[in-house]
């Protein structure tokens, strides 16, 4: 018997040393498979180094097709070895794949490698109105109500959810909620058949409305048909795109980001701030001036922001609150991998004054899963911090300069603590 429990005991031991092993080696491989990369951007006629200090070396070759993949005639270019600094030159745009290994024999992870021209962009910081019409009317939510008898009835339940769109009532487009309403008042009862869009699906559902005590027929549904508030214009380029914000336009009801069909960027004044505190977000408060000329159109809110055109005959707009920092020149924008940790400044608008404020950026997530928060950065310049507390809403999209370069935008602030929060890559942004 003692023979066979030391045995048991024996292959227990060895079971839990082979799996304390193997979960040690998981836990090194995610760490450095993290620091690397997923792609590597660099410019034409620029001495680019990358110093990541790690046991990973690899094979960087041409890529072959418009998916960057790597076969067996492929071209090996150079070797790299990322335990030192590895230098790249390169004298014309091209694409190559990196393929890397741990401590030289483990496949880690394939690199895309990007050569390309000089990019430059107008860091603007100014606050912007923005409105912006859902492509549908977006579905918030369902719920009860009395109908004419006094009773609890849901005539949506289980048929519409949050999140799904109305686009059609009876194969009739729906341009805005009060064309929903009208004909669901109108209906006199009879069921309706709607046209929705659910997790990109396109399906058609059918509707009895109720008639509630006030004699009017509902299907107890919550709709938004579009978006409003205030926000930052991130950049322009000298062609007139823009990008603003560095998130996109989120409905806050249900945290899904909105499907824009068009929308407009308008003058806007900040009348006041409210300071953060810890556990308490500051704000800016203003007015959009809905009723002059827009300054441009949006085409697209992606999780990256809000992008669209400017209406470069309204630069007036922008240099009136820039003065000395707006400029048609532009400045050189920075790839992900010349970023480094240690000072920096963002470009906003405070008290109708655009200017530089200095931070720091903390870390720098190379390869973070949320593409929003790239950077972790830190307000230290003390005439900020006496003005807002650090970050507030209605300063995402704020450029984020370094060594006279865009690096980024702010998009978010830490709820405990208002003098951090988050910034996302330019190169993010520009890649939408």
């Amino acid at each position: 018997m003692k023979t066979k429990a030391l045995l048991i005991y024996r292959i227990v031991l060895i079971s839990l040393v082979n799996l304390i092993l193997i979960l040690g080696f998981a836990y090194v491989y995610k760490t450095y498979y993290d620091k690397i990369p997923q792609t590597i951007v660099i410019e034409t006629k620029k001495e680019q180094v990358l110093s990541y200090d790690l046991p990973v070396s690899g094979t960087i070759y041409l890529s072959n097709d418009e998916e960057d993949s790597v076969n067996a005639t492929s071209q090996a270019i150079m070797e790299v070895d990322f335990n030192n600094d590895v230098t790249f030159i390169a004298s014309r745009p091209e694409n190559y794949v990196l393929k890397t290994k741990l401590f030289g024999l483990i496949p880690l992870k394939s690199v895309d490698i990007s050569v390309v021209d000089e990019v430059k962009i107008i860091p603007v910081g100014v606050p912007v109105g923005i409105y912006a019409d859902t492509e549908g009317l977006l579905v918030v939510e369902t719920g009860e109500f009395k109908d004419s008898e006094g009773k609890d009835c849901e005539p949506s339940k289980d048929l519409l959810y949050p999140g799904d769109y109305i686009l059609a009532i009876n194969d009739i487009p729906l341009d805005s909620k009060y064309d929903l309403v009208s004909y669901i008042d109108a209906s006199e009862g009879k069921a309706q058949i709607l046209t929705i869009e659910r997790d990109s699906v396109i399906k058609e559902v059918e509707i009895t409305p109720k008639e509630n005590e006030a004699g009017e027929y509902k299907l107890g549904i919550w709709i938004k048909d579009n978006a409003q508030g205030i926000g930052t214009l991130t950049y322009i380029t000298q062609t007139g795109e823009f990008g603003a914000l560095g998130h996109g336009i989120i409905d806050l009801d249900i945290q899904t980001i909105l499907r824009v069909d068009d929308g407009n960027l308008y003058p806007a004044e900040i009348l006041g701030i409210r300071k953060g505190e810890k556990g308490t977000p500051g704000e800016m408060s203003g007015v959009i001036f809905y009723g002059q000329e827009p300054l441009g159109d949006i085409e697209y809110n992606y999780e990256t922001g809000i992008y669209g055109v400017y209406d470069l005959s309204k630069t007036e707009y922008l240099l009136d609150s820039m003065a000395d920092n707006f400029s048609y020149s532009g400045m050189e924008i920075a790839y992900k991998n010349e970023i480094k940790t240690g000072k920096a400044q963002i470009l906003c608008t405070i008290n109708e004054e655009t200017k530089y404020f200095d931070i720091n950026i903390d870390k720098i997530y190379l390869d973070a899963d949320n593409i929003n928060k790239s950077m972790k950065i830190t307000v230290t310049d003390e005439e900020l911090l006496s003005l807002t507390g650090g970050i507030v809403q209605g300063m995402s999209g704020s450029p984020i300069i370094q060594d006279g370069k865009v690096v980024g935008a702010v998009t978010h602030v830490l709820v405990n603590d208002p003098t951090r929060g988050y910034g996302i890559f330019i190169e993010n942004m520009l890649g939408h």
